[in-house]
């Protein structure tokens, strides 16, 4: 398995200038989640932070602290001030460890799944905590099917602490290797529900890849992911299907994206208290085919998976590629959609609000005050008052020629959203204070 910041170092761009170090606790609008600044931090997965019900939030990222890559974590309340110092989550240290998601309910218990050497190549391994941050165990192997690689997982976790796990299967269908979607439930004591399940229904000897997943109402599920196109045979399109409690089948597999030419990637989704879903990922299509851009569709989690109005454009700007996206999405419905984009220096992290009926609320809105360098590979993670986080790799912020993880915390409620300053009292929702 190779090093997890090997992608990461192919997106390096040149620091500018040496910004000072913002750290956690002091005043300033972005927040360093690490404390280590010695080597490459950096959030490779893209579920890179979470939110409970009174504002709290974690991130974790992968940590150069070793030799070949561990995952750290760190908790913060809702103000910005850490809650204690960053925690190495892995307890099975040999070989590297890296692509971290993790996902956290409204009291506050979260899982964090990750890459990690298994028997044959790569499997995928878990870890859960209490609301208190204590594990409740050492991590433990996901996945059944140990032959050739498992990657790149996403979690979702219910208000009771029932969680689920996906992530992209290598498999030989007798002619190619190629991968596939599968998942695997767990009971909030960690243990298994039900076998490790193959989600995609066709394969066209050809990679199914880098899923997403969200819980809905009543423990059902959806997944995303991306796969090719196959009335066309060339690009790829956006691909879901969702689950019942019992992990069977709620509504077939569907294409999301209604363009089809070019590739359509990088899927996020986020499911609100009625089972209401959106989608968004990013599309070659913006611009006449020029740039890449962010859309979106919302759907409906039931038997049939409906379509709910046209698929819409998040963004505003349009020169450059916009893409990357992650949503994030209240109990009622209203979202927030972060993404990578072009700024002034390099690349910045930007942001739009929703509503639940998908009118954009204020403008699109920038995330990072520092410019210099680049900011990459933005998640993002709201509560039911309208407080959100986002967190991304910066580079050269932390220390000189090295990535290191940024947060900043928002409201989105009262249609703008607000950026907040340093780690103070969460302001009133009806009396915003920046």
């Amino acid at each position: 398995m190779p090093s997890p910041f090997a992608p990461m170092l192919t997106l390096c761009f040149v620091a500018l200038l040496a910004p000072s170090v913002i750290q956690a606790g002091t005043t300033g609008d972005e927040i360093l989640c690490n404390q280590t600044v010695a080597g490459h931090q950096a959030n490779f997965g893209r579920n890179a932070v979470a939110l409970d019900g009174n504002g709290n939030f974690i991130v974790v990222w992968n940590s150069e602290q070793s030799t070949e890559g561990d995952i750290y974590a760190r908790r913060f309340f809702a103000n910005g001030t850490p809650n204690g110092a960053e925690f190495l989550v892995n307890s099975r240290t040999d070989g590297p460890q890296g692509y971290p998601a993790v996902a956290m309910n409204a009291s506050g218990q979260f899982v964090i799944a990750w890459e990690s050497p298994d028997v044959e190549d790569t499997g995928i391994r878990a870890r859960s905590y209490g609301a208190d941050g204590v594990p409740l165990a050492l991590d433990f192997q996901v996945n059944t099917n140990a032959a050739l690689r498992q990657q790149f997982p996403a979690v979702a976790i219910d208000s009771s602490g029932n969680y689920v796990c996906v992530w992209q299967s290598e498999v030989f269908d007798g002619l190619v290797f190629d991968y596939d979607i599968h998942f695997q439930r767990f009971n909030n004591a960690g243990n298994l529900v039900g076998t490790e399940t193959w989600v995609n229904a066709t394969n066209y000897l050809d990679n199914q890849e880098f899923p997403a997943v969200a819980y809905g109402p009543a423990g059902n599920f959806v997944i995303a992911w991306e796969g090719p196109v196959a009335s066309i045979n060339q690009g790829r399109e956006i691909l879901c299907r969702g689950f019942n409690n019992a992990g069977t089948q709620l509504f077939p597999e569907k294409v999301v994206n209604a363009y089809q030419l070019g590739d359509q990637i990088q899927v996020s989704l986020a499911m609100d208290n009625s089972g209401n879903f959106t989608v968004v990922w990013c599309s070659f299509k913006d611009n006449s085919g020029a740039n890449y851009g962010i859309y979106g569709q919302r759907m409906i989690a039931n038997a049939i998976g409906d379509v709910v109005g046209n698929e819409f454009q998040v963004h505003t700007t349009t020169a450059g590629d916009q893409f990357v996206p992650f949503i994030a999405m209240d109990v009622t419905g209203k979202f927030t959609v972060v993404w990578q984009g072009p700024d002034a220096a390099n690349s910045g992290i930007f942001g739009q609000v929703f509503n639940a009926a998908a009118v954009a609320q204020g403008s699109e809105f920038a995330l990072n005050s520092t410019t210099a360098a680049a900011q990459q590979i933005p998640s993002c993670a709201v509560d039911s008052t309208g407080r959100g986080v986002c967190a991304w790799t910066s580079y050269g912020q932390d220390a000189a020629s090295t990535y290191g993880v940024i947060a900043r915390r928002f409201f989105q409620i009262n249609q703008v959203p607000t950026l907040l300053s340093g780690p103070t009292a969460a302001p009133n929702p009806v009396t915003l204070v920046p």
